[in-house]
């Protein structure tokens, strides 16, 4: 689990340095805010497994308001079963 989140963490590391989000097309913006999101919520919970408390920091950015409405659905729709896919226009 250890290594699944070192690795996570570094490769979302190298996509945020080479693809800027909020300067983005709206779009594009919107699928790579989806991204940065679920990226958050995996480090979580594998730090949660892990039994490592999550830095404060980590833990305003997921109760900010954009956050909450991108785990409300606002750059995905669910599909069957359990599922996630893009938007239409995402």
């Amino acid at each position: 689990m250890a290594e699944h989140a070192y690795r996570l963490a570094q490769a979302f590391s190298k996509f945020y340095a080479a693809c800027p989000i909020l300067q983005a097309e709206p779009a594009i913006r919107g699928s790579r805010l989806a991204l940065a999101a679920t990226t958050l919520a995996q480090l979580v919970r594998a730090l949660d497994v892990l039994g490592i408390s999550v830095p404060e920091r980590i833990v305003a950015a997921r109760s900010s308001p954009s956050a909450q409405r991108d785990r409300d659905g606002g750059g995905c729709s669910r599909r069957e079963p359990g599922g996630f896919a893009p938007r239409p226009g995402l």
